[in-house]
């Protein structure tokens, strides 16, 4: 056994190196791509051609603007809470108020849909209140989204595309009823697993390693707080010799 213990050292050393540089890229989420064009504020440009809304409603999270393009094109992302109806009104609003602020915008594209998924012909089959009512029901199911609400209840001009591969989406269906029909299966697997892990950490990690991995454990549980947790990061540089003058 005594043989093995270099290769140990070597494997824990670099476990930590791995674990420690981790916690750094995650510690510093502002950090920009190298392709990134720095010149400007990329959200003020944002915020000048988009329309004011509530921050109640919606919230600019990021955005990006090409250094040059003979013919720009503005693509804008909407992150919606799926099945959360309060969630869907929000997107139901903000897509109402970027489509009337730019009356070009004629597409709505969406996942887990294919080609034409619009609503706006079910319009004549009842007013406005009546079509308001029914709709909101179904939202409150988590069977109808934001901006098929928005495409039954308003006079909006816009189509709903799906932009989805039928062939990539069923294959993953398939994937997904595979694993829910093992997942006891696979859960017992993992536990074993985890089981393993746990016996092998005093054997491998050593006391540096299980120290830190014990703090990155109580941090993700939230009973680290993150000051206390940048600290322990910090001290850990200096131990290691880690570069750590790429993050802020």
């Amino acid at each position: 056994m005594k043989e093995n213990r270099p290769i140990l050292r070597a494997v824990a050393f670099v476990l930590l190196q791995v674990f420690f540089l981790q916690e750094l890229g995650f510690a510093a989420p502002d950090i920009r791509p190298v392709s990134w064009d720095p010149r400007g504020d990329d959200k003020a440009w944002a915020r000048s051609v988009l329309p004011n809304i509530p921050a109640s409603v919606a919230t600019l999270e990021d955005a990006w603007k090409a250094a040059r393009s003979p013919r720009p094109t503005t693509i804008i992302l909407l992150q919606d809470a799926h099945t959360n109806p309060s969630g869907q009104f929000n997107l139901s609003k903000t897509l109402d108020r970027l489509l009337a602020h730019d009356k070009n915008l004629k597409h709505v594209f969406v996942e887990a849909g294919l080609d034409d998924n619009s609503l706006s012909s079910f319009r004549q089959y009842g007013a406005r209140d009546q079509r308001k009512q029914i709709a909101e029901r179904y939202l409150r199911s988590g069977e109808l989204h934001g901006e098929e609400y928005l495409d039954l209840t308003s006079d909006r001009d816009f189509t709903i595309w799906g932009v989805e591969d039928i062939d990539l989406y069923r294959k993953a269906l398939g994937d997904y009823r595979a694993v829910a029909r093992d997942r006891e299966r696979f859960q017992a697997y993992l536990s074993k697993i985890r089981t393993t892990i746990e016996v092998l950490k005093p054997r491998i990690y050593g006391p540096a390693l299980s120290a830190f991995v014990g703090h990155y454990e109580k941090y993700g549980k939230g009973e680290l707080p993150v000051t206390e947790y940048f600290e322990i990061l910090h001290a850990f540089a200096g131990r290691t010799g880690a570069a750590i003058s790429r993050y802020p």
